[in-house]
């Protein structure tokens, strides 16, 4: 486990009923312990307040007894933290950015085979399954050659290829993100508790470290299948594209394991967006053939928005095709270049448009980022508010 003892004490009262926290809680109140650590605080206090010590801390240590006394006359005043000088935002985002950073250091062996070698390996077999597709439509969508149904065929496997790559992105997101975020669930709702920061820098320095290993990720898949696939996008562009798409889909999961309590139920919920985006991004079913009562589920899908950037830079020669047959040919291009008509087709049948990129797509999926993002510091705040 990724936690010491205390922190599976505190994970497995979190599990329990109101009723049982609440005898907790009534019998600490009711404790010894309790009552000594009380006085405690309060003879630090007066030892701070009086500087080296004054009547009212020398009285009250003699009225108290022996076992009390001695302890407390180890407690210097500038050793008890009163949390008078609370830290600032950007330095608590600077400790926990360098903790992640010692961790993923220490876990270098994990992230490399996690981040690149299995993503490789993963992207290599799609690439061996999928060799040269990307580039068979040339033969069949021109010129003597013209195939309609060769045409559509080769162009739907084209189109497969780029879902396929979108969804490993977000299926590893998501397992990375329930990964990082469950296994240090009781830390911080314990560190949260103590008052060692508070969960917008903690969200801040998440995503900080998220970022280079996403997009370490997203190279990676690119690597194993962009020359074995024939691709046509311009590979940094998409690697940017698919990070976009990593990271707002991986917000979602933060959602979904800020809501709960264990590894288990978030692994389980995460089903519900995985299996939502299938059925209205325009993978499993075009986007058409989706009923009117439930295409409003896709303004809130990142795949939805994720599939229209990466298509609009992948397919970008089709759109440089049809311009190119519409000055030489007029409003009857669609009639000279059938093979560009009939792709371009497919492609609004996905619902990918050229003037979509940045709006609504590139601009969604940062709304959606920042909106999830903000919603996880809600609910992470209310979450370690009642730990207890």
């Amino acid at each position: 486990p990724n936690y010491n003892p205390a922190d599976r004490v505190l994970f497995i009262i979190q599990q329990e009923s109101q009723e049982v926290v609440r005898g907790i809680k009534d019998k600490w109140l009711e404790s010894g312990s309790h009552q000594a650590l009380l006085t405690r605080i309060e003879r630090a206090h007066e030892w701070n307040v009086g500087g080296q010590g004054g009547e009212s801390s020398s009285e009250s240590s003699t009225s108290s007894g022996g076992e009390d006394d001695s302890c407390c006359k180890q407690d210097k005043g500038e050793d008890i933290i009163l949390n008078k000088h609370p830290k600032g935002c950007c330095a608590e985002l600077a400790a926990l950015v360098m903790r992640d950073v010692r961790g993923n250091k220490r876990a270098w062996q994990l992230i490399v085979f996690q981040a690149l070698i299995g993503n490789i390996l993963v992207a290599i077999v799609y690439g061996i399954l999928f060799y040269g597709k990307a580039r068979k439509e040339d033969h069949v969508c021109h010129g003597d050659d013209y195939d309609p149904g060769s045409c559509q065929r080769y162009f739907l496997v084209h189109m497969a290829v780029l879902s396929i790559l979108s969804i490993n992105v977000m299926f590893a997101t998501h397992a990375w993100t329930t990964e990082v975020v469950m296994s240090e669930t009781a830390m911080f709702l314990r560190e949260r508790a103590g008052g060692y920061y508070k969960v917008l820098p903690y969200i801040l320095a998440k995503s900080l470290i998220e970022v280079p290993l996403v997009y370490l990720m997203c190279v990676s898949m690119l690597l194993g299948a962009y020359w074995f696939v024939g691709l046509r996008g311009n590979f940094f562009w998409l690697s940017l594209e698919m990070l976009v798409l990593a990271c707002t889909s991986s917000s979602l999961m933060y959602c979904l394991c800020a809501m709960s309590p264990s590894r288990a139920q978030a692994a389980s919920l995460a089903i519900i967006p995985q299996t939502l985006q299938f059925g209205v991004s325009g993978v499993l079913l075009p986007i058409r053939e989706i009923p009117v009562f439930l295409q409003w589920i896709k303004y809130l899908c990142p795949l939805y928005y994720g599939l229209g950037l990466l298509g609009v830079s992948e397919f970008h020669y089709l759109f440089e095709e049809r311009d190119a047959c519409a000055l030489e040919t007029g409003a009857l291009w669609n009639a000279t270049c059938p093979g560009v008509q009939i792709r371009l087709t497919a492609l609004e049948v996905m619902d990918i448009h050229q003037n979509h990129f940045l709006w609504p797509n590139l601009v969604m999926c940062l709304l959606l980022f920042l909106g999830l993002r903000l919603l996880a510091v809600l609910l992470l705040w209310r979450k370690s508010r009642y730990v207890l």
